[in-house]
């Protein structure tokens, strides 16, 4: 073991001396980008929020290149410059397994929309089109397919998982706390099937993210929404020659065919010759407007991203402590004009969420505060949401869910009659071991903890009053009950204000703050050197999940989420079900 761990280690500090050098000596030569270039949009797996690492190449090994994977944000704003671009002639997207929210699709496809407006042409080719690719490929001039290839058009689903028989097996018995008829996050714990109440939202919100998504696509595509939702009504899309005959895609064809037409589009009789340059070294030449303008007149774009946990919390998650003392620190810094909130965030710990909350309070009343919804802005998301002066979501954003839960696990029959494992107590007072899952509670007990998320529930129900401006808390907990909306239902019932990216938003920060034209956009948490962002990467110093081994990402996402709620004390404010819609 002493041998592995050493070589473990040698390894590790020569991994990370190289990735320095290499990192270091790529940021000397900026790139230089040709006229007649194509921008080449290449997408993989998930995409975050906003990558924020300084590393700036691929190593090949995953866990690493993590670490320099762009976000919506960067991706986003290369798009915005090589619209201005004369040098950029067109955008080659390859949606390679894409596999990114429903909000963070449209926003990329806003980006694709706007590029395409500027008159420059946009080409998409896949192999196998998701129907999150193929809504991206949609905004388009053309969208290909390889001949044998695949494009989805089917429909969406939620497959949620239910984990009581398991625990029957094992006797465990959960003990649920909660508020709301729609908080529904701890059904998977104590159900075999979804409740009524959750089936009804949940249809819902398909229902709605499905009806927006083919209405658009069609205006798009020149198609017909009935036509589309017929497509999948009856499966009719059984082939790649089915997808042209039906209008998704302009044709069938091999890559190299597609770079011949590429070629012809900037005048390159060779394909070799064509100058395409990736996101990534568009950036790293200096081409976006990010260290651009007044620099004594900023606005701030701060990304929440992650469950909200207690403490500083780590890369994957928002630290309440640390995203409050951010916001503190912009609050008292006189050259941030104004606040941009990006949250995209299920929810998590009440108390953390509570504390973020007071620093958005305190930031509100010194200056503009805007927040952006992502994919998700749901129940402690919501909650820090909402003293914003203006809250704008997308419209298939999944928002609300504003109630409360607690969940307690009894393993008193696992440990007795199954491992035959028992426990006694010694104590100063009754409640000294409340808590104690190793022994059934007393109904003493389950009252205090469920008055506990009962009153937790009231303050989250005056925090939406106060800061949504309703008049009563009667007309808010007729919309909460841990329920959750998409942006366009959210916008009907007075929770979000307005439906729009976060370009939007940062517009209405700029303009609420009198900032004119000559303004800075700059975007927090800020860049860590190198060194730290691999540690992190190997877990040295937040035990960051290593996440990004292709196959393992739902797997490992469903785990740190089973875990998150067995390990879970106190009242949490989440949304209520981990929502994967496929």
């Amino acid at each position: 073991l002493g041998f592995f761990l050493s070589g473990f280690l040698l390894m590790l500090f020569f991994i990370m001396i190289i990735s320095m050098i290499f990192s270091s000596a790529s940021k000397k030569e900026k790139e230089v980008v040709a006229e007649g270039s194509i921008l080449h949009l290449k997408l993989k797996g998930s995409l975050k929020e906003n990558g924020g690492s300084p590393m700036d190449f691929e190593t090949g090994i995953p866990f690493m290149d993590e670490l320099s994977r762009l976000g919506l944000y960067e991706i986003r704003e290369a798009i915005k410059a090589a619209e201005k671009d004369t040098k950029i002639k067109g955008l080659f997207i390859e949606p390679e397994s894409y596999a990114g929210g429903w909000a963070t699709t449209e926003s990329l496809r806003d980006a694709i929309v706007s590029f395409k407006a500027s008159g420059k042409f946009v080409y998409s080719y896949a192999d196998y089109y998701s129907e999150k690719a193929w809504y991206l490929a949609s905004a388009g001039d053309e969208s290909w397919v390889h001949p044998f290839g695949i494009v989805e058009m089917n429909g969406l689903s939620s497959n949620p998982m239910f984990m009581k028989g398991l625990f029957a097996k094992i006797g465990v018995k959960p003990k649920v706390f909660r508020v709301g008829t729609f908080k529904s996050a701890v059904e998977p714990f104590i159900e075999d099937k979804m409740s009524d109440a959750n089936r009804k939202q949940t249809q819902e919100l398909l229902d709605d993210i499905w009806n927006h998504f083919i209405a658009t696509s069609a205006a798009s595509k020149k198609l017909t929404a009935e036509a589309l939702d017929a497509i999948a009504e009856g499966n009719q899309i059984n082939s790649a020659d089915d997808a042209v005959r039906f209008g998704l895609v302009n044709g069938t064809a091999y890559r190299d065919q597609i770079l011949e037409k590429l070629g012809a589009k900037v005048g390159k009789e060779k394909t070799k010759d064509i100058e395409f340059v990736s996101i990534r070294k568009y950036i790293n030449g200096d081409n976006t407007d990010n260290k651009k303008g007044d620099k004594t007149k900023k606005v701030a774009v701060v990304f929440a991203s992650g469950e909200i946990v207690d403490g500083k919390g780590s890369g994957d998650n928002i630290g309440g402590d640390k995203l409050a003392e951010q916001l503190r620190k912009l609050r008292e810094d006189e050259n941030v004009k104004a606040v941009v909130l990006r949250v995209n965030s299920p929810g998590g710990s009440g108390l953390a969420s509570d504390i973020i909350w007071r620093e958005m309070l305190l930031l509100q009343k010194a200056k503009p505060t805007v927040v952006s919804m992502g994919d998700v802005a749901a129940s402690g998301g919501y909650f820090i949401a909402a003293p914003a002066d203006m809250i704008f979501a997308e419209a298939n954003t999944i928002t609300g869910s504003i109630g409360v839960f607690g969940l307690m696990m009894n393993t008193e029959e696992l440990f007795n009659s199954k491992l035959g494992i028992t426990f006694d107590k010694v104590a100063t007072n009754p409640y000294a071991d409340l808590g104690n899952p190793n022994r059934k509670m007393t109904p003493e007990e389950e009252n205090y903890i469920q008055n506990s998320v009962n009153q937790f529930y009231g303050r989250f129900i005056n925090v939406v009053k106060e800061g949504r401006h309703f008049p009563d808390s009667v007309g808010v907990d007729a919309i909460a009950q841990g329920r959750v909306w998409s942006g366009m239902q959210a916008l009907k019932i007075g929770l979000v204000d307005s439906i729009g990216g976060l370009d939007d938003a940062i517009q209405f920060a700029v303009n609420k703050a009198g900032l004119g034209t000559d303004y800075r956009i700059k975007k927090y948490p800020e860049e860590e050197e190198t060194w730290k962002e691999i540690l992190k990467a190997f877990g040295v110093e937040t035990m960051a999940e290593l996440k990004t081994v292709q196959g393992f990402e739902k797997e490992m996402a469903m785990f740190k989420s089973i875990q998150s709620m067995l390990t879970k004390r106190g009242v949490y404010a989440r949304l209520p079900m981990d929502l994967n819609i496929e």
